[in-house]
């Protein structure tokens, strides 16, 4: 009567507890980079890379950390702009309705609109309002 109750009720070993992560737990395990930074402007087709005007070399090896807690941890990567400044420095960030991501850092605070978030990348962007509309600068991480 025992003999087949290992086919009615499989062990634990074998049921499959690969539920959804949020997005924080993605975020958080990761150190992340900035590959690129894409600004779209209305009327103008396409759009382009703006990364290497608006950040200097020194500054496109930063890296940052979403810590538990909210803690974000910026580090220079490889390169500092001025060897006064700390290694890392600290803010804050929190994700809003696994949508917004809310960064604050010294003397920068940026929401900005995940598109895209796996394991490797993430596409993140926000909208600044120009002479001709809505600039949308679009920026993408890589996990380290």
């Amino acid at each position: 009567m025992l003999f087949g109750i290992g086919l009615l009720f499989p062990s634990c070993e074998q049921l499959d507890y690969d539920f959804p992560r949020t997005r924080a737990e993605i975020l958080r395990p990761k150190t992340w980079i900035i590959k690129d930074l894409l600004l779209t402007t209305p009327g103008v087709n396409g759009g382009g890379s703006v990364f290497a005007i608006l950040y200097d070399a020194c500054e496109r090896d930063n890296e940052y950390r979403f810590r538990s807690e909210g803690q974000l941890f910026i580090g220079e990567g490889g390169r500092k702009c001025n060897a006064a400044d700390p290694k890392t420095v600290k803010g804050t960030w929190t994700l809003r309705d696994e949508l917004f991501l809310d960064i604050n850092a010294p003397g920068d605070t940026i929401s900005l609109v995940i598109e895209e978030l796996t394991d490797q990348n993430m596409r993140a962007y926000f909208d600044s309002p120009s002479g001709t509309g809505i600039d949308r600068y679009t920026f993408i991480f890589s996990a380290k």
